[in-house]
């Protein structure tokens, strides 16, 4: 839930920054259609091709002052909506849509005497799909294209001349803006699959990364990945001054038990205790095979009595188990027990001191807990 809470607003952020980018693309794009406005105008009105009735200030108005206005409109109202309002991210990006959608019908309302400018429709469908969402994409088409419509049969009235040649340019134009469509929606579709390519590849080099953390034989941490853990917890807990517990682990006479009955039979010693170590697991702990026979577990923010009252309870399930390919042989582990208190501790010498105790341990006759003394050394 945490991972998808952390997408959703990372691709939050990154629609808002391609809104606002586009936004700058509108204000560019309503200055160079005014622009190219003016500069007909002022041909049509050199050249004196204005209509009989219509005088040039009429014609400036109509084709030049107008849509820019409606366009400058449009582009205010959604830089307010974009900035001033909390709406939602989903009724920007159809505001979006219906802005450049209002851009393309003033503007092919104002030049209906050019079929070719109501392609513009296929602009905001294509826009439509860059936020991969098909019904979003399906209400920008339909949008679009009653748009297109009304643009067309305003150019067919005012038509002086009806040829069949009229009627095939606006036809084509309708083509085109379904057929832009249905590019949008396949791009949709493929981007779909590929973000789920991209998101299953992901995973599975994260299972991947993770299983490098392991040891094969038990899938605990490995010794490396331990030791990188064990030198961040020990910043963690100087920062946030929380207690620290490293609990190191030896199985008694491993060696005897691989000479004796081998190492196959090792083996399952040492997932017995694995899977006995993940039964006891809880948050605040992290296990690790240190190697051969030994093992970690480190225990964060945890005092020392409750650390050992932990370790004593799992001693003595685990020398309680039978193993039927060992009859009669009783295989018990020793522990050495350290607190992280001098400042001058790092990863290495917490280590050791974890090892001398348990190293104590044995020499007391094993199967035992010993926690670290600074005159145990």
């Amino acid at each position: 839930m945490y991972k998808k809470g952390v997408m959703k607003m990372e691709s939050q952020r990154l629609y808002q920054q391609f809104r606002r980018t586009v936004e700058k693309s509108a204000w560019i794009l309503i200055l160079l259609i005014f622009i190219i406005e003016v500069i007909v105008a002022v041909l049509m009105i050199n050249e004196q091709l204005l209509d009989v009735n219509q005088t040039p200030l009429e014609y400036s108005l109509s084709y030049v002052v107008l849509p820019t206005l409606i366009n400058m409109e449009c582009a205010a109202v959604y830089h307010y909506i974009e900035f001033k309002t909390t709406f939602s991210e989903s009724k920007k990006n159809y505001f979006l849509i219906l802005v450049f959608n209002t851009f393309c019908l003033s503007t092919s309302l104002v030049h209906n005497a050019l079929p070719l400018i109501s392609l513009s429709f296929i602009l905001p469908i294509f826009l439509s799909a860059i936020f991969g969402n098909k019904r979003m994409t399906d209400r920008s088409f339909w949008l679009s294209f009653i748009s297109y419509i009304i643009t067309s049969s305003v150019g067919i009235y005012y038509t002086k001349q009806l040829t069949t040649m009229v009627y095939l340019n606006y036809t084509a134009g309708a083509i085109l803006v379904c057929a832009g469509y249905l590019i949008a929606k396949n791009t949709i579709i493929y981007q779909k699959k590929n973000h789920d390519v991209l998101i299953s590849f992901n995973e599975r080099q994260k299972i991947m990364i993770e299983e490098l953390k392991k040891d094969s034989l038990t899938q605990l941490y490995n010794h490396q990945t331990f030791y990188n853990e064990l030198n961040e917890q020990i910043q963690k807990t100087r920062l946030n001054h929380q207690p620290l517990v490293l609990a190191i682990i030896d199985i008694d006479d491993f060696k005897r038990v691989n000479d004796t009955f081998g190492h196959v039979k090792g083996d399952k010693v040492l997932l017995e205790l694995s899977n006995l170590m993940k039964a006891y697991k809880q948050d605040n702990m992290m296990l690790a095979r240190y190697g051969g026979e030994e093992f970690c577990i480190l225990f964060e923010n945890t005092q020392l009595h409750d650390a050992y009252s932990f370790m004593e309870k799992m001693r003595l399930d685990f020398s309680h188990i039978e193993f039927a390919e060992m009859p009669s042989t009783r295989i018990t582990f020793s522990v050495g027990l350290v607190e992280l208190t001098s400042n001058a501790d790092n990863a290495v010498s917490l280590v050791e001191k974890a090892d001398l105790a348990m190293y104590q341990s044995k020499k007391e006759g094993k199967n035992k807990i010993t926690v670290y003394q600074k005159n145990s050394a």
